[in-house]
């Protein structure tokens, strides 16, 4: 009896949806010079949970990678771009996934943070999906404008989700 009790929380176990945070893009607004892609990656690497930063001054852009096991902020990291006295272009994550159901419009938590998944048809999202992050703080104005009228909060709550959508 107990070995069939093991045998049933671990097949529980196995089925539950699994995410994990692989790395993310990030596009800068205003890179000029070394110096300001060194800002950059210096306001980054002050956040807890980031493990490195890769900036590329020649693309305007940088890669994070972080911490095992860290919670990751999205926010902080839009935030220490600005503070370093640029703007977000866009912001991706690749995220490793199995077993996510997601459709247009829907609420999802994954690694504890809600999401609102847009412009998305249903299915089940397995292996390395990228997500770009949407809204004001995450790309430029005008694409912030063009994808606005489509987010809506299907989640409810007091807490403000993330709004994303999967990059092909």
């Amino acid at each position: 009896m107990k070995r069939a009790g093991i045998t049933i929380v671990l097949c529980l176990i196995c089925s539950l949806a699994f995410a994990q945070v692989k790395k993310f893009e990030l596009g800068v607004n205003g890179l000029t010079c070394s110096q300001c892609s060194r800002n950059v990656e210096m306001s980054l690497r002050k956040l807890p949970f980031i493990k490195d930063v890769r900036m590329n001054l020649e693309h305007t852009e940088g890669e994070i990678f972080f911490k095992d096991n860290a919670d990751i902020d999205v926010q902080r990291m839009a935030r220490a771009v600005t503070d370093a006295g640029f703007s977000v272009r866009y912001m991706k994550g690749t995220y490793a996934l199995s077993g996510i159901n997601v459709s247009d419009g829907s609420c999802t938590t994954v690694l504890g943070k809600r999401f609102v998944f847009i412009n998305t048809p249903a299915h089940t999202l397995n292996g390395d999906v990228v997500l770009q992050f949407l809204g004001d703080r995450y790309m430029g104005k005008k694409d912030a404008r063009n994808w606005k009228p489509r987010m809506k909060n299907s989640c409810g709550g007091d807490t403000q989700p993330y709004y994303v959508t999967i990059v092909k």
